[in-house]
């Protein structure tokens, strides 16, 4: 089977505030994560997913990843390290959040 076929679908909502109204505010993590989708929606970004590890978001030679105030962890730090992408990008704040423009 397709390892993408096993990976959770990721769903995002073009509106913040609905979504955290319907969802209620309790993750800042998949509240940044969204935010930067919004962003970077018109680049047509995948998630990555390969024997139980994920990454947010792949595009045009760019792999991000979204970790509200976070570090990569052990394994998915190895994948990130390891995915063929020209540009790596670790959005932890809504600084980093902010300065996407200019990264990419």
């Amino acid at each position: 089977m397709n390892e993408r076929l096993k990976a959770p679908r990721k769903l995002f909502a073009a509106d913040i505030g609905l979504r955290n109204y319907i969802a209620g505010f309790r993750d800042k993590g998949a509240v940044l994560e969204n935010l930067v989708y919004l962003k970077i929606k018109d680049r047509h970004p995948c998630y990555v997913y390969r024997n139980g590890q994920e990454l947010d978001f792949f595009f045009k030679d760019t792999l991000m990843e979204v970790k509200f105030e976070k570090e990569l962890e052990h394994k998915q730090k190895q994948f990130f390290d390891r995915f063929p992408a020209k540009n790596k990008v670790v959005v932890k704040t809504v600084h980093d959040y902010l300065g996407l423009e200019q990264t990419l």
